[in-house]
C-alpha cells in the first residue's frame, strides 16, 4: 500500500496539439477538485473574493488555523 498525500491526482497522459511543449493537459474535473494554497495580500483580495463569490474557492484557512467550508456556509444573497 502507498502512502496517502494530497494535492495529488492520478490521470491518463494524451497528446494533444493545442498544447505547447512544455506544457500539461489537465482534465477538468481534475483541475476543479484540485486545491493551491492562497496567502490573502492586498494585491490579491479582490481576485479572491472573486472566486468566493463565483464558489471557485472551497475552504478558507484563518490565521487561528480554523478552516471554514465553504460548500457548508451559504452565500450572503441566499
Amino acid at each position: 500500500m502507498g502512502k496517502r498525500v494530497v494535492f495529488s491526482a492520478r490521470t491518463v497522459i494524451t497528446p494533444d496539439p493545442n498544447l505547447s511543449i512544455d506544457q500539461v493537459g489537465v482534465p477538468y474535473t481534475i483541475a476543479r477538485n484540485l486545491t493551491v494554497p492562497e496567502i490573502v495580500t492586498p494585491f490579491n483580495i479582490k481576485w479572491l473574493q472573486e472566486l468566493v463569490s463565483h464558489n471557485a474557492a472551497k475552504y478558507i484557512i484563518l490565521d487561528t488555523s480554523d478552516k471554514i467550508d465553504l460548500r457548508l456556509h451559504p452565500k450572503p444573497s441566499d
